[in-house]
């Protein structure tokens, strides 16, 4: 397996250092089957932020009753152009490299649930201290309708250029139930539902794990050293 990421990592970074390329044109590598890309959350959640204590996808607002009063539309909309751009530049890399025939896998999260969850960096918070910044009304429900109404245009854009470029999107909302780890990250017991949902379509696709095992065997600590 070929890892290529660290948290926090862009896909424009992913793009401009094309790790994943390498391996597709080595002929000894042929166990390669799929290609999994990140969600891209901090493409899109910290989208043009910089040292601002707010990302200009989201705005200054007053409504009590209208989440959206929270998100600027205009905005939004450039910046999962951005991110669907580079989703679009990784295929054409793709196509480069003739791999274009390999099935690639991409997830947009479960809903997030933006709150504070302990001391950062141990526990990351991404969205809430923005909501902070604009003004958000303090109700965990609330807050979670502007997370939520970011989300369904985040989805739908991801869904659209998957479609567009015969790529599979991976429903993983409603998976976590409350088992979070931190705004975005969830708990192990959530990550093995997550992963579940991409071992069934890999399953779909016929991409089976390797029948060949390696037996671990504890050593014979009598056994002469050699």
């Amino acid at each position: 397996m070929l890892q290529s990421n660290y948290p926090g990592k862009y896909l424009e970074a992913s793009l401009s250092e094309g790790k994943f390329l390498a391996p597709l044109r080595d002929a000894r590598k042929p166990q390669i089957k799929a290609l999994l890309l990140s969600g891209g959350g901090n493409d899109l959640i910290s989208w043009k932020k910089g040292n601002a204590s707010f990302s200009p996808i989201f705005r200054k607002g007053r409504s009590t009753t209208s989440p959206t009063d929270y998100l600027d539309a205009a905005n939004l909309k450039r910046a999962l152009q951005d991110v669907t751009r580079s989703l679009v530049r990784i295929s054409d890399k793709l196509a480069q490299a003739n791999a274009n025939e390999l099935p690639v896998l991409l997830h947009c999260y479960d809903y997030i649930f933006p709150k504070r969850y302990g001391p950062s960096p141990l526990k990351g918070t991404w969205i809430n201290p923005q909501l902070d910044a604009i003004g958000a009304p303090q109700d965990a429900g609330f807050r979670k309708r502007i997370s939520g109404e970011l989300q369904k245009s985040w989805i739908q854009a991801y869904r659209r250029t998957c479609g567009q470029l015969g790529w599979h999107f991976i429903k993983t909302q409603d998976l976590i139930k409350n088992r979070w780890h931190d705004e975005i990250h969830p708990k192990n017991e959530g990550f093995y539902d997550i992963s579940s949902a991409y071992w069934q379509l890999l399953h779909r696709l016929g991409i089976l794990p390797s029948r060949k095992v390696t037996r671990l065997t504890t050593p014979d600590m009598n056994s002469p050293v050699r």
